[in-house]
């Protein structure tokens, strides 16, 4: 299963990550977090499910799902952190649409430069067509 820029191997409870080749065997908590939230891939996890206790292991505090959910998003990195998002008062969900967001992002991204250019620069002409019609006769005056 590929995360953004890590790869899950489930059977062996490891996150690597394909860019810089970082493995990380999962402890119980993450790999219990993980697992719960690509079974429910696109939905909301509530918190105390993510936490909730099995045949071979007891219970996990909010505050352990809390770091689980951190550690995980560090490992994941800045650029795709985003993929588990936090929805207040209601828990996690692992995000589906990670490339149409990451296309959306570069389009935001490149398009707003030119954006901003586009709107300025009728402003900045004016401005200078101002200027140059003000000051154009007002040189030194003959004594």
């Amino acid at each position: 299963m590929i995360l953004g820029a890590c790869q899950f191997d489930v059977r062996r409870a490891q996150l690597k990550n394909l860019t810089t080749g970082d493995e990380w065997l999962l402890p119980r908590a993450e790999l219990q977090v993980l697992k719960l939230l690509l079974a429910s891939r696109g939905s909301v996890v509530a918190k105390h499910r993510l936490g909730a206790a099995d045949d071979d292991h007891p219970a996990l505090t909010d505050s352990s799902v809390t770091r689980a959910v951190f550690m995980l998003r560090s490992f994941l990195g800045v650029e795709h952190e985003h993929l588990i998002e936090t929805v207040k008062g209601r828990g996690y969900r692992l995000r589906c649409d990670t490339r149409r967001r990451r296309e959306r992002w570069l389009t935001l991204t490149w398009s707003k430069p030119w954006l901003v250019l586009v709107i300025l620069l009728p402003f900045i002409v004016l401005t200078a067509l101002h200027v140059s019609e003000n000051y154009a006769g007002s040189g030194p005056t003959p004594p």
